[in-house]
């Protein structure tokens, strides 16, 4: 009795995925032409949305950052070609552009700290940042970095490999700047 529960156990457990196999056999031209339906509405994403934030990837955008931040004249000098997120976006931008993000958070989280602020890290740090008494232009800054980094994450425009290093020799300069922010903090609390 054991031996023939056993191979009904077997059977009843190769039975669902029989049961997918066929189904995509016998709706394979459906199924393709609902997968290359979606295929086709991913390539022409433009804009990215989510709770918080709406963004699209363009040249001009980051420009407009790297101009509100300070960062067009100065941030070519400030990252050579040894810095990992210029390397990055060399040979994929936008892995180039999520790394230069991710410095930038760990400098929010410092000054976020610093300050006194609640830092819950259920929440992205931008979005606590925003609560801090940090100037206003910088506050804009980071959320258009974030944005811009999420569109990029996202696949939202195309990211040629010269604006995606303008953003990361921008982020470079925003994480300066979050640093300063972060010590001044820290020495007004002594």
């Amino acid at each position: 009795m054991t031996s023939l529960a056993a191979v009904l156990n077997f059977v009843s457990s190769l039975i669902w995925p029989a049961a997918v196999i066929w189904m995509l056999f016998r709706f394979r031209s459906s199924v393709k032409q609902i997968l290359d339906a979606i295929a086709e509405r991913v390539a022409k994403v433009e804009r990215v949305k989510g709770p918080g934030f709406e963004a699209a990837w363009s040249s001009e955008a980051v420009e407009d950052v790297a101009r509100e931040a300070g960062a067009s004249q100065s941030a070519s000098s400030t990252q050579g070609e040894d810095n990992i997120s210029v390397r990055l976006a060399k040979i994929k931008p936008a892995a180039g552009v999520v790394d230069a993000y991710l410095d930038v958070e760990k400098h929010l989280r410092r000054y976020i700290k610093n300050s006194g602020t609640k830092y819950n890290p259920g929440r992205p740090p931008a979005v606590i940042f925003r609560r801090t008494e940090a100037p206003d232009r910088l506050k804009h800054v980071v959320a258009d970095l974030a944005a811009l980094r999420n569109a990029a994450a996202h696949g939202a425009g195309e990211i040629t490999e010269q604006s995606a290093i303008e953003y990361t020799r921008t982020a470079a300069v925003v994480a300066r700047e979050l640093d300063q922010l972060a010590d001044d903090a820290l020495g007004s609390d002594t």
